[in-house]
């Protein structure tokens, strides 16, 4: 896995950089020696703020990386970052994220 912070490609941008526009929503957060990704989710109810998590589940599973969100009522905050890399952001980070953010502009996006 690479940490997304620290590799650059010839023009000196972070990965993290070059993806951003594909995880415009999301927020990167450095917290002690571990960095993540960040978004919350808002939802008209907890029916479904669940609904969406358990479509989510599927990609998660299947992909073995799993977030860690957690929810009250119809909010969802989500952060990604990868054991393997030491707690920092990796590219199955940002599949995850977009993988998400795919599933709630089809069917919960307001």
């Amino acid at each position: 896995m690479t940490d997304l912070k620290e590799k650059a490609n010839p023009t000196g941008k972070s990965l993290y950089d070059q993806v951003k526009e594909q995880i415009e929503d999301w927020s990167f957060i450095e917290e002690g020696h571990e960095n993540h990704l960040f978004r919350e989710y808002i939802f008209h109810s907890y029916e479904e703020c669940l609904a969406f998590m358990n479509a989510c589940s599927g990609p998660v599973v299947k992909m073995d990386h799993h977030p860690d969100w957690r929810n009250t009522h119809n909010r969802l905050w989500v952060k990604w970052n990868s054991w393997d890399t030491n707690k920092q952001i990796s590219h199955k980070d940002v599949m995850m994220a977009k993988k998400m953010d795919e599933i709630y502009n089809m069917a919960f996006k307001n």
